[in-house]
């Protein structure tokens, strides 16, 4: 048996102490930067690593974790230019393959924000500027204004609707660039939009006879209103411009919004429909932004 002496005791305590310490503030150590939570993100999202694509991003839930619909399989990003403004900031991101072959198509901006002083990727930003580039980020920022003015005090809704009218003179002065083109590409989607919106509208009414006895006058009030809405957007589709097509993206996201806050009995089939409906506009408005930026660069395919 080998004695220690008191003062060695101490000793051997005290770095025991110091690198339980340690191994103790590097597992509270995590991405702490703008660009060390990119960097984490992309890891996870080039893993298809859905909890750490939730923890290092705006995602609630693992199961909406998508890959952006894309294979990342032996992907690397590489990081361009940063920007911090704030409690906001953006990373220019490529990305190559295995090879060390840059994809030309695989490019964005990480968009991310900080909130109670941590840093995340903003999920939904990002994946608008990967599929639609500043055209996609302008609908992603039509979607969030949507859900702020619906939320917002009245006092903040003028301020809301001017950041509304600013977004849609800079997305009208982009497509004038390329008008003809684009006139064709919004024309081609703007049919099915409307015909998505008009089904939602037919749907909300068929709910409003089918349900009557058990809605309060509140969601009465509610589905007539996003009713009307509906039909009066869908109307202005018929002879689509960049500003009718811009109102129905935020119609849309305003009706899924108020039908998410019907309280009263409403039966599975309808609200399925709905949310189904409410997929179809987005993925149809996704194409449409996909399309306009290759008309503004044939070579961005994705």
């Amino acid at each position: 048996m080998v004695n220690i002496a008191p003062k060695s005791r101490n000793t051997v305590f005290l770095l025991f102490v110091v690198m339980s310490t340690a191994l103790l503030l590097s597992g509270c150590l995590g991405p702490k930067t703008p660009q060390e939570v990119a960097k984490a993100f992309w890891q996870s999202v080039i893993e298809h690593d859905a909890d750490d694509a939730v923890k290092y991003s705006t995602l609630t839930d693992p199961q909406a974790f998508d890959s952006f619909g894309m294979d990342w399989h032996g992907v690397t990003p590489a990081w361009g230019k940063i920007v911090i403004d704030g409690d906001q900031a953006r990373i220019e991101t490529r990305f190559s393959d295995s090879a060390g072959a840059t994809l030309a198509n695989r490019h964005c901006v990480t968009y991310l924000v900080r909130k109670d002083e941590v840093w995340k990727v903003d999920y939904k930003m990002t994946d608008n500027d990967l599929h639609g580039g500043a055209l996609g980020v302008l609908f992603g920022k039509f979607n969030q204004l949507g859900n702020e003015l619906s939320d917002s005090l009245d006092s903040s809704v003028k301020e809301l609707n001017l950041e509304m009218e600013r977004l849609g003179r800079k997305l009208q002065d982009m497509t004038d660039s390329f008008s003809q083109q684009a006139s064709k590409v919004i024309e081609q989607h703007a049919r099915e939009l409307q015909d998505i919106m008009r089904q939602l509208e037919d749907s909300i009414n068929r709910a409003l006879q089918d349900h009557d006895n058990h809605l309060t006058n509140k969601d009465r009030q509610v589905m007539t209103q996003v009713a009307a809405r509906l039909d009066d957007s869908s109307k202005h589709l018929t002879n689509p411009t960049t500003k009718s097509v811009t109102n129905s993206n935020y119609n849309m996201g305003m009706a899924q919004q108020r039908l998410d806050s019907i309280n009263g009995r409403i039966s599975d089939n309808y609200k399925k429909q709905w949310q189904a409906l409410g997929q179809q506009f987005e993925t149809v408005m996704r194409e449409m932004l996909d399309e306009l930026a290759r008309s503004v660069n044939p070579n961005n395919k994705h």
